[in-house]
Protein backbone atom coordinates (compact mmCIF):
# COMPACT_ATOMS: atom_id res chain seq x y z
CA UNK A 1 0.00 0.00 0.00
CA UNK A 2 1.27 3.72 -0.89
CA UNK A 3 0.79 6.34 1.95
CA UNK A 4 -0.23 9.64 0.27
CA UNK A 5 -0.02 12.72 1.88
CA UNK A 6 -2.58 14.91 1.57
CA UNK A 7 -2.22 19.02 1.63
CA UNK A 8 -5.08 20.43 3.08
CA UNK A 9 -5.64 24.35 2.08
CA UNK A 10 -6.28 25.84 5.22
CA UNK A 11 -8.58 29.20 5.72
CA UNK A 12 -4.88 30.19 6.53
CA UNK A 13 -3.06 29.65 3.57
CA UNK A 14 -6.10 31.00 1.44
CA UNK A 15 -5.55 34.09 3.26
CA UNK A 16 -2.16 34.16 2.41
CA UNK A 17 -2.46 33.37 -1.11
CA UNK A 18 -5.73 35.59 -1.85
CA UNK A 19 -5.38 38.55 0.52
CA UNK A 20 -3.16 41.39 -0.63
CA UNK A 21 -0.86 41.95 1.88
CA UNK A 22 -1.98 39.16 4.33
CA UNK A 23 0.61 36.93 4.11
CA UNK A 24 3.63 40.16 4.97
CA UNK A 25 1.33 40.69 8.07
CA UNK A 26 0.53 37.20 8.98
CA UNK A 27 4.64 36.88 9.48
CA UNK A 28 5.24 39.71 11.61
CA UNK A 29 2.12 38.21 13.61
CA UNK A 30 3.59 34.96 13.85
CA UNK A 31 7.07 36.51 14.90
CA UNK A 32 6.16 38.94 17.72
CA UNK A 33 3.84 35.97 18.81
CA UNK A 34 6.84 33.34 19.00
CA UNK A 35 9.08 35.67 20.20
CA UNK A 36 6.41 36.70 23.59
CA UNK A 37 6.58 32.79 23.44
CA UNK A 38 2.75 32.43 22.66
CA UNK A 39 1.22 28.66 23.02
CA UNK A 40 0.66 26.69 19.56
CA UNK A 41 -2.70 26.78 20.41
CA UNK A 42 -2.84 30.94 20.48
CA UNK A 43 -1.06 30.83 17.36
CA UNK A 44 -3.19 28.56 15.65
CA UNK A 45 -6.87 29.56 16.73
CA UNK A 46 -5.98 33.40 16.57
CA UNK A 47 -4.41 32.81 12.83
CA UNK A 48 -7.53 31.02 11.93
CA UNK A 49 -9.97 34.05 13.26
CA UNK A 50 -7.58 36.41 11.78
CA UNK A 51 -7.66 34.52 8.16
CA UNK A 52 -11.52 34.03 8.45
CA UNK A 53 -12.01 38.45 8.93
CA UNK A 54 -9.02 38.33 6.08
CA UNK A 55 -10.82 36.64 3.89
CA UNK A 56 -13.90 38.57 4.25
CA UNK A 57 -13.13 41.70 3.82
CA UNK A 58 -10.39 40.91 1.73
CA UNK A 59 -7.74 42.45 3.12
CA UNK A 60 -5.18 42.26 6.58
CA UNK A 61 -7.48 43.25 9.56
CA UNK A 62 -5.27 46.49 10.90
CA UNK A 63 -7.40 48.14 7.10
CA UNK A 64 -10.78 47.24 8.10
CA UNK A 65 -12.36 50.22 10.11
CA UNK A 66 -14.44 49.87 13.24
CA UNK A 67 -17.24 50.18 11.61
CA UNK A 68 -16.89 46.69 9.48
CA UNK A 69 -15.07 44.93 12.44
CA UNK A 70 -18.09 45.40 14.57
CA UNK A 71 -20.72 44.54 11.57
CA UNK A 72 -18.81 41.53 11.39
CA UNK A 73 -18.93 40.77 14.70
CA UNK A 74 -22.68 40.97 15.60
CA UNK A 75 -23.54 39.38 11.99
CA UNK A 76 -21.11 35.94 13.58
CA UNK A 77 -23.32 36.41 16.91
CA UNK A 78 -26.79 36.94 15.67
CA UNK A 79 -27.21 35.61 12.23
CA UNK A 80 -24.66 33.24 11.54
CA UNK A 81 -24.92 31.80 15.26
CA UNK A 82 -21.43 31.15 15.53
CA UNK A 83 -19.80 29.28 18.76
CA UNK A 84 -18.76 32.16 22.04
CA UNK A 85 -15.51 30.73 21.46
CA UNK A 86 -15.29 31.39 17.80
CA UNK A 87 -16.64 34.97 18.91
CA UNK A 88 -13.70 35.16 21.94
CA UNK A 89 -11.12 34.02 19.68
CA UNK A 90 -12.23 36.69 17.24
CA UNK A 91 -12.33 39.52 19.59
CA UNK A 92 -9.03 38.62 21.55
CA UNK A 93 -7.05 38.03 18.08
CA UNK A 94 -8.26 41.30 17.11
CA UNK A 95 -6.90 42.97 20.30
CA UNK A 96 -3.39 41.07 19.56
CA UNK A 97 -3.51 42.43 16.56
CA UNK A 98 -4.34 45.76 16.91
CA UNK A 99 -1.51 45.76 19.26
CA UNK A 100 0.93 44.33 16.84
CA UNK A 101 0.38 46.86 14.14
CA UNK A 102 -0.15 49.98 16.31
CA UNK A 103 -3.49 50.89 14.85
CA UNK A 104 -5.22 53.79 15.65
CA UNK A 105 -8.12 51.60 15.98
CA UNK A 106 -8.12 50.27 19.91
CA UNK A 107 -10.00 47.83 21.50
CA UNK A 108 -11.36 49.59 24.21
CA UNK A 109 -13.18 51.79 21.71
CA UNK A 110 -14.50 49.69 19.13
CA UNK A 111 -16.15 47.54 21.62
CA UNK A 112 -13.78 44.24 21.09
Amino acid sequence: MSSIKRQYNTVVSQAKKGVPGFSDAYAKFIEKATIEQSSKSLLVNYSRSLAYIAIHFNRPPHLVTVEEINSYLYRMMVHEQCSLTYFKHAVFALRYWFRLFNSKIRPSRCRL
